[in-house]
């Protein structure tokens, strides 16, 4: 009898082994299956003309009064497929049709076409490049090369990114590309739109610049 329930005890011990370890070993395969992660999807962005304004603000009067108007035509010559809109900014290269100026007033753009740009150098094209970008994937300053009146200056934008919505933003002083004489030849043809209650007529040889554009993203499936 001692020896029967010995035997029992014995075979009943072996049992409960084999069970600890298939309860070890599935806990194992349980936290192995947790582990695993799911790689993150890597998208990609791209450059979408339809989308893109060239905006700018010039002023007229001694209290610097606003005039809005863009540019219909240009060209981005260098944007490649990237891995964020900064990326995609950074040396992006375009040029800019001056005749293409539209201010919603077609006498207007003829006199700012042929007194303006027509007193420059090299009238048809305004030309930069992207140089280079200080910040994140958020908002920064893009430095740009602007090539105007065959002169190239550097200039400072604000850039800024939301969602696939890119901003750059910033001013310029016309006469850092020797343009005073263009300033002047607009301002006299347009003497009485540029003269106030002041008697004073007066263009500025501030600009204020505005581009956007909607960026095409793309994820794989």
């Amino acid at each position: 009898m001692k020896k029967f329930n010995l035997t029992l005890f014995i075979f009943s011990f072996i049992l409960f082994l084999i069970s600890c370890d298939k309860k070890a070993s599935d806990n194992e395969g349980g936290d192995e299956s947790q582990s695993e992660t799911t790689s993150p999807v890597s998208c990609t962005y791209s450059y979408l003309k339809d989308s893109t304004t060239v905006e700018w603000t010039a002023f007229k009067l001694t209290e610097k009064v606003g005039v809005g108007g863009k540019f219909d035509e240009f060209k981005v010559l260098s944007a490649k497929e990237s891995g964020s809109p900064k990326e995609l900014l950074n040396g992006l290269e375009f040029s800019i049709e001056t005749g293409s100026v539209n201010t919603e007033n077609p006498i207007r753009d003829q006199k700012i076409v042929e007194s303006f740009f027509g007193t420059l150098t090299n009238t048809g094209m305004i030309t930069g490049k992207v140089a280079a970008l200080e910040g994140d994937d958020n908002s920064g300053k893009a430095t740009v090369n602007l090539t105007l009146n065959e002169i190239e200056k550097v200039v400072e934008l604000a850039y800024a990114v939301k969602g696939e919505q890119v901003y750059l933003e910033g001013e310029i002083n016309v006469g850092d590309w020797d343009g005073m004489a263009a300033i002047d030849a607009l301002n006299k043809v347009c003497l009485a739109g540029h003269t106030g209650t002041d008697g004073v007529s007066k263009l500025w040889p501030d600009v204020e610049l505005n581009i956007s554009s909607k960026l095409v993203k793309n994820c794989p499936n």
